[in-house]
């Protein structure tokens, strides 16, 4: 007893002589073992974990306990390999001689075990039975694939005209994109010295009229481009979704009244009802504005003068449903189908009563569906519709008060500060401490725009691409720099990086002028250092609004 007591208290007593005393010590010899040992120990170590996969993915197979038994004979056997490495230099035999005994044992019952399923092994198929069975399956399958070859030559025939299909569908979505890109920059050339015009007032009232035509349709026109982009961006996969904390009945309110120009036109009248005070949800407030907007505009289109429009909210399980309801002239059940496909007019005829490019309900349902929700109409010809969107919107805290009925759109009339009050004033014009604004722009007409909007109470200057801009900025010294994203030999972007890097301009505020709406373009810029966006086309009040910002919060940064 004493003995087996003191023969496994010193398993790991090293009293012996080292196995590497055996070959001298030779390096040639031992390595030789070493290596050999290692590598045999890792196969077999591999064999087992290969065996471990393998029946767990053939949970079905017959004999499985064989394999576990074969997986603790190798494992064991692998270790008996390690520990001979190890007695090369730690002589403890005794854990050797144990790990041995327990291969021995796993052997011999393996060995036993073996014997008593030999006939059973032999009572499954042999290969040249299933090969028998195989040829018969075989034949029954001949004919099928005869079928299954003519079905795959139609499937690939579809699928190459697919293919194509695509293919086209999205170089016209890049067209579509890349035009109403190009759009925007002479549309800001349009609307906002219209919008200067209509400010300052026109004693002629005949060229009074003109200049509103012509600011209503250049609003339009701006209208059927957002729409058109919108479309590209979504064909593109450049949609995304930005939730935010929204009242989302402030922000409807804010987009109903933006209508009042138009519903004065027709003496209709848009009415909030059946709604909360007050409602905040988590939402996209791009992608809302735009459901709405498009939802109105169409009732107001084919709604008949003096009539009403109903604007309905309410909220449960995270969805939050908007009914809008109009007594216009209805649509039948044959053309809802067809509704919200897009550039599809109900009414395509050359004679049609109604303006449009087919594109505000197809708009409205996929930006539905990016926002988790659905589309459902009612109408009957004659008696109006009503469309109910219900959009996935979970309930948000109170949204900050500065933020809830601030509508994204382009044309909003701007709460501004006097020119007078703002840092751009006589009182620095008297001191002779006109602020420096640089304006970056390649399109000769609208830098001399811009230069012409901030000139009055500034010292302005013109560059044509990146290069020249950052010339100016190390000779001239400007206080603010505004400069477009798609330049000629250095874009904006890496313009407004490479002033944002440097000790001595880092502090210069930088806007960046677009046409480019989507987020990933805004993420560049903001990465770049960008303090601020701008996008085109632009209200010049929106302009001088925000340089007089940046300009404002850089002079207390300054002072403090």
């Amino acid at each position: 007893m004493t003995t087996f007591i003191e023969f496994f208290t010193g398993l790991l007593r090293g009293d012996f002589m080292p196995h590497g005393h055996c070959f001298f010590w030779r390096p040639e010899i031992l390595w030789l073992h070493v290596i050999s040992d290692g590598l045999i120990a890792i196969s077999y170590y591999a064999i087992p974990a290969a065996l471990l996969f393998f029946i767990r993915k053939k949970r079905d197979l017959p004999f499985q306990w064989v394999f576990w038994m074969f997986g603790a004979f190798i494992l064991l056997c692998g270790t008996t390999h390690i520990m001979s490495m190890i007695t090369f230099w730690n002589p403890i035999y005794r854990l050797e001689g144990l790990i041995k005994a327990a291969t021995a044992v796993i052997s011999v019952l393996t060995a036993v075990l073996m014997f008593p399923l030999i006939p059973q092994a032999l009572a499954l198929r042999s290969p040249k039975e299933l090969e028998v069975l195989n040829v018969k399956l075989e034949d029954e399958i001949f004919e099928r694939k005869k079928a299954q070859n003519a079905v795959a030559q139609r499937a690939q025939e579809l699928q190459e005209a697919n293919e194509k299909l695509i293919a086209i569908d999205r170089h016209k979505d890049h067209f579509l994109s890349n035009i109403s890109h190009e759009l925007r920059t002479p549309l800001t050339l349009i609307l906002a010295p219209l919008e200067s015009l209509l400010a300052e007032g026109c004693t002629n009232k005949s060229w009074q009229q003109s200049l509103e035509t012509m600011h209503n349709n250049s609003v339009r026109l701006y209208q059927m481009v957002s729409s058109i982009l919108d479309f590209a961006k979504i064909g593109t996969g450049v949609s995304e979704v930005k939730r935010e904390s929204i009242n989302v009945v402030s922000l409807t309110e804010s987009i109903i009244r933006e209508f009042q120009p138009v519903t004065h036109q027709k003496s209709l009248q848009i009415r909030l009802e059946d709604s909360p005070a007050t409602l905040t949800v988590s939402l996209d407030r791009y992608l809302y504005e735009r459901i709405l907007f498009n939802l109105l505009s169409n009732a107001i289109k084919f709604t008949p003068n003096g009539e009403t429009i109903s604007v309905s909210l309410s909220h449960t399980d995270d969805r939050l449903t908007l009914k809008v309801k109009d007594n216009g002239v209805g649509i039948s059940a044959e053309n809802q189908k067809q509704l919200f496909r897009k550039f599809r007019q109900i009414d395509a005829s050359s004679t049609r009563r109604y303006e449009g490019t087919g594109l505000g309900l197809a708009l409205v349902k996929e930006f539905a569906t990016i926002l988790g929700g659905s589309v459902d109409i009612e109408s009957h010809l004659g008696q109006g519709s009503l469309f109910t969107i219900r959009l996935l919107a979970p309930l948000e805290k109170e949204a900050p008060v500065n933020s809830e009925a601030q509508p994204v759109s382009r044309f909003q009339k701007y709460e501004i500060r006097p020119l007078a009050e703002s840092p751009l004033s006589e009182k620095d014009t008297e001191k002779k401490e006109l602020y420096r604004i640089l304006v970056v722009e390649d399109n000769a007409e609208l830098a001399s725009y811009i230069a012409t909007i901030l000139g009055a109470h500034s010292q302005t200057r013109v560059a044509g691409n990146g290069n020249e801009a950052k010339h100016f900025v190390e000779t001239w010294a400007p206080d603010l720099v505004l400069a477009d994203v798609m330049m000629p030999e250095k874009d904006g972007i890496t313009l407004c990086r490479e002033i944002k890097s440097e000790p001595k301009t880092a502090h210069i505020p930088v806007i960046l002028l677009t046409a480019l709406t989507h987020r990933e373009a805004m993420v560049r810029g903001w990465e770049a250092g960008a303090d601020e966006y701008l996008f085109k086309p632009f209200h010049p009040k929106e302009l001088v609004t925000r340089v007089n910002s940046l300009l404002a919060a850089h002079k207390a940064r300054q002072e403090t």
